[in-house]
């Protein structure tokens, strides 16, 4: 027994059609029977490509911003600790009665430390009322807080240290232990501020790692969708134009997901039994 059947060429996306293959036309399978308008597609794919050539742009440069923070960041610990083990040396020798500093140094020294206090103190108060107009970010405030807190020390250190120094010379093992501690606060703001530094930089880096996976999706996504507004022949056949509002689809025709745009018709034999 031979009889006709028919397939559908289906269109994958919505869009108008740009071009179709003549009706009637015999056709074999994998043969172009209809294209739809790829320039949506087009552009949304040409767009994420773009985005994706910028970001991973973006993304080296700030692998190699880390590099040299990482770098740049140790430069200033290795400045401090070497300033630390200093002041833990001067603090032993202070120890062994040995280790004096001059009276006029040390004034002149008072001075100049009240002057960077204020400085520090106006500048405290100009971030204190930025953080509360959110105008400035919480890390900054802590840390002019914390030049301030250090600054406040220096001065305190170096009051002592005239005192010490008019009152007796034996006491500088105070004024170097004092210095120490400086050293070592120091030292926690140099560690925290690498820390701070890199880890805003490494999320940086992880959002733009994400959004590198995302765009790549889309861009495998609209290939696909591009590649599916060229219609193929599903079966050997005739190719014929399907209806669309009571009249052949023609080029022009906006059509919609899902819509069956050409019918492939071909006759299959079957083979009956009677017994």
């Amino acid at each position: 027994i031979e009889g006709k059947v028919k397939v559908s060429a289906i269109s994958q996306d919505w869009g108008s059609i740009t071009w179709l293959i003549e009706n009637g036309t015999l056709v074999k399978k994998g043969d172009v029977v209809a294209k739809m308008d790829p320039k949506r597609t087009q552009e949304r794919l040409d767009g994420s490509k773009d985005e994706l050539d910028r970001m991973n742009q973006e993304l080296k440069n700030n692998k190699k911003e880390l590099e040299e923070a990482f770098k740049e960041e140790d430069v200033i610990i290795s400045q401090v600790v070497l300033e630390r083990d200093l002041a833990k040396v001067k603090w032993e020798i202070a120890k062994s009665g040995i280790y004096g500093i001059e009276l006029s140094r040390i004034q002149a020294d008072i001075v100049n430390a009240e002057i960077e206090l204020d400085k520090r103190k106006l500048a405290f108060s100009t971030s204190k009322k930025l953080l509360e107009k959110e105008l400035e970010e919480e890390q900054t405030y802590q840390q002019v807080k914390m030049d301030l807190e250090l600054a406040e020390v220096d001065v305190e250190l170096k009051k002592l240290g005239l005192v010490i120094k008019q009152k007796d010379k034996s006491d500088q093992e105070k004024l170097a232990r004092l210095e120490l501690d400086v050293k070592e606060i120091q030292l926690q703001k140099a560690e925290k501020n690498k820390l701070n530094r890199t880890q805003k930089i490494k999320f940086e880096i992880d959002k733009k790692e994400e959004a590198i996976i995302n765009l790549n999706d889309s861009i495998k996504k609209n290939e696909m969708r591009l590649a599916s507004l060229t219609l193929l022949a599903p079966a050997d056949g005739i190719a014929k134009h399907r209806f669309n509002q009571g009249k052949l689809i023609q080029v022009g025709d906006r059509l919609g997901r899902g819509f069956a745009v050409i019918d492939i018709l071909y006759s299959e034999k079957k083979k009956v039994v009677i017994k």
